[in-house]
């Protein structure tokens, strides 16, 4: 038996297939190509050198997808999108345990001290690296 790893176009790696002799059988979807034995894990395969290349470390544990065509780290867009629902939900949370600081019988210090809080969670969704990194601001003493 012979084994070969089935790659895409951009490289990825599709699967690994036994087959007998020269691959013949091995059916090929549309831009596959294939490469004999196995491709070691963490590897993909360069399309114009044939030769496995090591895929570099993410730059964070969660959160990104490593994109062949480009051959580089991506944002997950599901990632981003349940990353932004719970800094919002967060957001939102801190915001209503500090709306008694802006009731009418509240002194002014406390007021203005606690209203810049508030705008700076509203402008949390304006930081560089939202929502992926959040610099959460802290409440007055």
């Amino acid at each position: 038996m012979r084994r070969v790893t089935i790659c895409g176009p951009n490289g990825d790696v599709r699967r690994i297939v036994s087959c007998q002799g020269n691959a013949v059988g091995v059916h090929l979807a549309e831009g596959e190509i294939f490469v004999d034995g196995d491709v070691p894990d963490g590897y993909y395969i360069d399309p114009s050198t044939m030769e496995f290349v090591r895929i570099p470390h993410p730059p964070a544990l969660d959160g990104y997808m490593f994109d062949y065509s480009i051959r580089a780290w991506v944002v997950d867009a599901g990632f981003t999108s349940r990353a932004s629902d719970e800094v919002l939900a967060r957001r939102n949370a801190l915001l209503a345990q500090s709306d008694w600081t802006q009731l009418p019988d509240v002194p002014l210090a406390t007021k203005e001290a606690w209203a810049i809080y508030r705008q700076e969670l509203r402008d949390i969704t304006g930081q560089p690296g939202y929502p992926i990194e959040i610099v959460w601001p802290q409440p007055p003493s």
